[in-house]
């Protein structure tokens, strides 16, 4: 499948299972699931980027074995939200692994999410740059969370009141 918008449309009608986040890096690219109601976004595992078709291939399979709905991919937009050189090299792989998938991508705005594994990780009383595979994974789960926060929100404006 294409990029897909995350409209509140194609939001309600996403289907019910885990769900994976991606937040792509030149050395290292953190991955989140999601709990299969949708609630709950939990860091995975960061792997290394050992190039392109390596990496979709690990997307492609983790989809599958993981039997994910969907996949959200951090985009990295400058502060002001314009694109930035790596969120055009996000753009550019999603054509590649939606010709691998068989599952609905969508892109997210992933600003601050590394500052905010960072602020947790010194919460925690721990060195960001001695855990970068943490950091990694951290930023995807921030991503993830963020996603199902918004699907939340669209599903229960969809609720009847009572």
């Amino acid at each position: 499948m294409a990029l897909t918008e995350p409209s509140q449309e194609n939001l309600e009608r996403l289907s019910i299972g885990r769900i994976l986040a991606v937040d792509y890096g030149e050395k290292r690219i953190g991955l989140a699931l999601s709990d299969p109601m949708q609630v709950l976004a939990s860091p995975f595992r960061t792997i290394a980027n050992e190039g392109k078709k390596a990496f979709i291939r690990s997307v492609a399979d983790l989809v599958v074995e993981s039997g994910c709905c969907c996949v959200v991919f951090g985009m990295p937009f400058h502060l002001h939200g314009d694109p930035s050189p790596k969120s055009r090299q996000v753009s550019s792989l999603i054509p590649e692994i939606a010709q691998k998938v068989a599952v609905p991508i969508f892109a997210w705005d992933e600003r601050w999410t590394t500052v905010s594994a960072h602020r947790t990780l010194h919460a925690l009383g721990e060195s960001p740059s001695r855990n970068k595979e943490r950091v990694d994974r951290m930023a995807a789960a921030y991503i993830l969370q963020a996603f199902l926060d918004r699907l939340a929100s669209v599903r229960r404006s969809q609720m009847p009141e009572l």
